[in-house]
């Protein structure tokens, strides 16, 4: 049977859209066909499945599953479950596969897969290919179809996580699950963390009744800052809607910057072991990358993307890697992929050991003056022609130092702005930074006339 897929569901490092519009169950269907295909002629064939809580994911399972065991791949389902738990059983039972279904932290409308051969990210050109196996029918022929098989992995997965964290004292957090995935392990892990535990939207539901499932958008923290204020808690977490980002709060009810939760850990990684790599994401602040050289580290910077930043650790041997947006890679003790479940207890563990408040070693950071990550609407493709307009230009004025691994960073005298294009969704992302306030406004005017110029709203 032809079918093609939708070319605005093919993002740079998963597959994701609105259901029922850009995305249906037949896609899904043939997405596990081609998927499966690949496998088959790799020479694998055990895939496993997981999925979120939204409302979509069981019918869109339901689909993926025959489509995968069609082509003659095994399957073996996790259940609903956090993204970093399918990781972890894709690496701890040397699965070929894996395949997480879910909308991350988009609105409840969306959903999407996340994937993964062996235990590498699947992105960019993979995508391409596999979209070109279901344009062109060339599915592996398979003489029977695969089994399906159930498979419980989360006590291994808790298991895993504590066999080499230790607390040096109880500590009193206030957990948020924003109604995503997280709520299906969030009790087991926080009972092995001595202290005292409350726990807000922790009822799976897919409507998102809470708050968004994007822990960055505006009001999502409110709740949670609520039950912090109220209360004497260390600090409180909130995941995204299948738990692979993390947003923190200190013990004041302020947001901990991604970059500045990275500076944090990376202390952590760089006391045992010494001189090793960290990596950034290109809108992080010039601060962690000072950080990290007074840390005796070597600081690295990555484009954005949580695939795109698992393939530079495997290049460069990283042992920590974080975004602005809260994705945070521990390759120490753990296994190189984004997870927030794991990357809390991590933090906690490490808070217990420190004789200072969350708050307290965050003020102990440098200070500058910057922008939160900006949002502008506009169409990707011409987000893109707009910065490859801007490096042109840019590229003859000797006095700018410029990062164009994505997007264009732009540094001046003055400070540094950031302008990329979102591959997750139709909108320019932007950010500015500078040591004195006098600069921060500087830097900021000639971004806002830069937007102006292309009929973009800055603010």
């Amino acid at each position: 049977m032809k079918h093609t897929l939708n070319e605005s569901i093919l993002r740079l490092y998963d597959i994701r859209g609105e259901f029922d519009k850009t995305l249906c169950s037949k896609d899904a269907f043939f997405i596990g066909k081609a998927f499966a295909s690949i496998v088959r002629n790799a020479g694998g064939r055990r895939i496993a499945v997981a999925r979120d809580g939204r409302l979509s994911s069981p019918e869109l399972t339901g689909f993926l599953v025959q489509g995968l065991a069609s082509c003659g791949a095994d399957v073996y389902l996790t259940g609903l479950m956090p993204t970093p738990v399918l990781y972890f059983a894709v690496h701890d039972l040397n699965f070929d596969g894996g395949i997480m279904v879910t909308g991350s932290h988009n609105p409840k409308e969306y959903n999407g897969f996340k994937l993964l051969l062996d235990d590498k990210p699947f992105y960019g050109e993979d995508i391409k290919k596999l979209a070109g196996i279901v344009r062109n029918q060339c599915y592996f022929d398979s003489p029977k179809v695969g089994q399906t098989f159930d498979v419980d992995i989360l006590d291994d997965y808790i298991n895993a996580i504590f066999s080499k964290i230790n607390f040096a004292r109880s500590i009193n957090i206030v957990w948020d699950c924003g109604n995503g995935a997280a709520g299906a392990v969030i009790k087991r892990l926080a009972a092995k963390v001595p202290g005292h535990h409350v726990f807000i939207n922790e009822q799976i539901d897919g409507n998102f009744p809470g708050r968004s499932p994007d822990p960055t958008a505006e009001g999502s923290m409110d709740q949670i800052r609520q039950v912090i204020m109220e209360g004497s808690y260390d600090l409180g977490i909130a995941f995204d809607g299948d738990a692979d980002r993390l947003a923190v709060l200190d013990n004041r009810g302020h947001i901990i910057a991604g970059d500045q939760l990275l500076c944090l850990m990376a202390r952590d990684v760089l006391e045992k072991h010494p001189g090793a790599k960290i990596i950034a994401d290109i809108k992080s602040s010039l601060i962690f990358f000072d950080e990290i050289k007074r840390l005796g580290g070597i600081p690295l910077m990555s484009s954005t993307g949580h695939s795109l930043i698992k393939a530079k650790m495997r290049e460069t041997g990283a042992l920590l890697a974080g975004e602005l947006s809260g994705h945070l890679f521990f390759n120490d003790d753990w296994y190189g992929f984004d997870d927030a479940l794991y990357a809390s207890i991590r933090l906690v563990s490490f808070l217990t050991g420190q004789g200072r408040s969350l708050g307290d070693l965050i003020d102990e950071l440098p200070k500058t003056f910057s922008s939160p990550e900006m949002r502008i609407r506009c169409p990707r493709n011409s987000a893109l022609q707009i910065i490859e307009t801007l490096s042109r230009e840019l590229a003859l004025d000797p006095d700018l130092e410029i990062e164009a691994i994505d997007g264009l960073r732009v540094k001046s005298k003055c400070g540094w702005w950031l302008m990329r294009a979102s591959n997750t969704q139709d909108v320019m992302v932007a950010r500015v930074e500078a040591k004195t306030q006098k600069d921060f406004m500087e830097v900021e005017r000639q971004l806002c006339l830069i937007f102006k110029r292309f009929g973009l709203q800055y603010k």
